[in-house]
């Protein structure tokens, strides 16, 4: 329950006020520590909250009357980069790179993006992988909660003509920035799409 809140101050004072709650403690009382919480949470299944937004997600698109712009569910997808704790088990699952000027400086990196609808204020799929990966790798992964009918919004870092393409092919509209030279690509592809030539 603590993980699923929202929490805009210390993480130790996020766990007192959280037992003053759920104690219904007129005080706030040092009943966790922030270390314990980490310990805790190591354990933690990984699949067990990806099956927890799949169902929420599912429920509220199939029974909710929930927002579109213009018929279309409104998506858009950004991409991250995260520093992450130095671990054994981190390096291990996300390896390690150089940084620096000499990159001699070793740290495990993580990229993640995000599948985001804007108008519901719902996260339909997140992603995370090693540093080496792309946002345009983990853009394939998000297209499995992508519908036809959607509008998708993309940053300059995950258009190409082969995900533009795609897009097409599966009837998802696309808004896209791109840099100026892709201009005369993007054109050609509409018509390929559409049956003429390039």
């Amino acid at each position: 329950m603590f993980l699923s809140r929202k929490g805009s101050s210390s993480l130790q004072r996020e766990l007192d006020s959280f037992y003053k709650r759920v104690t219904g403690s007129d005080f706030n009382i040092y009943k966790e520590t922030k270390g314990a919480l980490s310990q805790a949470r190591s354990y933690l299944n990984l699949s067990a909250f990806i099956e927890m937004n799949e169902n929420v997600c599912n429920t509220f698109y199939s029974q909710a009357p929930y927002l579109r712009w213009k018929g279309h569910r409104l998506l858009a997808v950004d991409g991250t980069r995260l520093l992450l704790p130095n671990h054994k088990t981190v390096v291990e699952e996300f390896g390690e790179y150089g940084f620096g000027p000499h990159a001699d400086s070793k740290r495990s990196k993580a990229i993640g993006s995000m599948l985001y609808d804007v108008l519901n204020l719902v996260t339909t799929d997140a992603q995370l992988a090693p540093y080496s990966s792309s946002e345009r790798e983990l853009l394939y992964q998000h297209l499995t909660r992508v519908e036809k009918g959607d509008l998708l919004l993309l940053d300059r870092g995950h258009p190409s003509i082969a995900i533009l393409y795609l897009l097409t092919a599966m009837g998802v509209d696309s808004c896209a920035r791109m840099k100026e030279s892709w201009c005369c690509r993007s054109k050609n592809l509409r018509r390929a799409a559409n049956g003429s030539s390039w």
